[in-house]
């Protein structure tokens, strides 16, 4: 009977490490990314993983661009450009001729090829774990990227080198930002296009401890050339800044605000948000512009957080707060710092001469809009 025994055990462990084993599903995991998602699955061919390849480079944060009729994929990102073509045994890397180990191939509609010349090829290291049937895929540096009108905005979390790519030719470097080391994840970008279709980029740097710190940077494209570059410091709190006005690209450094005609790509204005709202018992703090009118600006300093209302013609400053709230929620906004010190009154709309706000406060939440009549105003 033990014999038996014995003898069934070594069957089933030898089922299990022969072709019952390489039929099991390989995992892959991209650092900065997670698992591998993909409409087809890896397969293993002459001893090699292929995957798709538009799965692999995007996770990698690469372009993919297709072309039927010569079966050729092109990878792009700010360092290298790899062509491939289906059932071809060369590759190219920067123009480098390469030698596959495994012909890129289709399968129900995708492009496989070997993982790790892709990964490879796009600066990053694959370790595979035999036991796990898991292929590791990391890269000592990490790219943030929007898209905006078929062009590519790249950040390297590391270098802090900002990259554009217009269409499948070579990337051009912007800039270089001065972040914050480490806080990898930490990080983002985004594209959006202006009034009259230039370019306006923000990178958000957030770092230390709890990620109340902000530092935002902005960049206002002209053809596609930095025309205009703003660097703002928050301490205490995360705020969004006006970004448009009417015809106008609105940047804000903390302390200034540019208000630049986006037909011609001159500064039409600036104003002195901390002449205009600030005091003199707080030297060191900056302001967000949460919105602007005619002849108004709503101000937020960062460090003491009270929403102003600043009339331009007259310099008169309204603190919505003590208008608008409760007595208890007005001692909140003054004595609370969590999560941070100040009112949470949210613009909702500028409609008729009445300004709509919405009280995101943590001590009682409600669905009442909140209403501020303007003081003379047409909007």
């Amino acid at each position: 009977m033990r014999i038996m025994r014995f003898l069934l055990l070594a069957l089933a462990w030898s089922a299990l490490s022969g072709p019952a084993l390489a039929s099991q599903a390989i995992t892959i995991e991209v650092y900065g990314y997670g698992r591998l998602k993909a409409d087809v699955a890896p397969i293993l061919q002459e001893g090699r993983v292929l995957v798709p390849v538009r799965a692999i480079a995007e996770a990698l944060r690469a372009k993919v661009v297709w072309d039927s009729a010569t079966n050729t994929v092109t990878v792009i990102d700010p360092n290298t450009q790899v062509k491939l073509a289906v059932d071809s045994p060369v590759a190219y890397r920067n123009g480098q001729l390469l030698k596959l180990d495994v012909p890129a191939t289709l399968k129900s509609g995708r492009v496989l090829a070997p993982v790790r010349f892709i990964a490879e090829a796009l600066g990053a290291r694959v370790e595979w774990q035999q036991e796990r049937r898991l292929i590791s895929v990391s890269r000592g540096y990490f790219y943030w990227q929007s898209s905006l009108k078929g062009n590519e905005y790249w950040l390297n979390n590391q270098s802090g080198e900002l990259y554009l790519l217009q269409g499948t030719g070579r990337p051009e470097k912007i800039d270089t930002l001065e972040l914050t080391p480490g806080d990898f994840g930490q990080r983002s970008i985004s594209a959006e296009e202006t009034p009259q279709g230039n370019v306006l980029l923000t990178v958000i740097d957030n770092f230390g401890e709890p990620h109340l710190n902000d530092r935002v940077f902005s960049f206002y494209l002209r053809d596609n050339k930095l025309a205009k570059k703003v660097t703002a410091l928050y301490r205490s709190r995360p705020e969004p800044n006006i970004k448009f006005y009417r015809e106008f690209v609105v940047m804000v450094d903390g302390r200034t605000a540019y208000l630049i005609n986006d037909d011609t790509g001159e500064i039409e204005k600036t104003y002195d948000l901390k002449a205009l709202a600030g005091e003199d018992d707080h030297e060191r703090d900056n302001y967000y512009l949460e919105a602007m009118g005619e002849n108004f600006m709503l101000i937020r300093p960062d460090l003491k957080g009270f929403l102003t209302l600043v009339y331009l013609d007259t310099g008169e400053k309204v603190l919505l707060y003590k208008e608008l709230l409760s007595e208890i929620e007005q001692d909140y906004a003054e004595t609370g710092a969590l999560p941070f010190r100040g009112d949470r009154l949210k613009l909702i709309e500028v409609k008729d001469g009445v300004l709509y706000f919405k009280n995101d406060s943590n001590l009682q939440k409600d669905d009442r809009v909140y209403q501020y009549p303007l003081a003379g105003i047409k909007q």
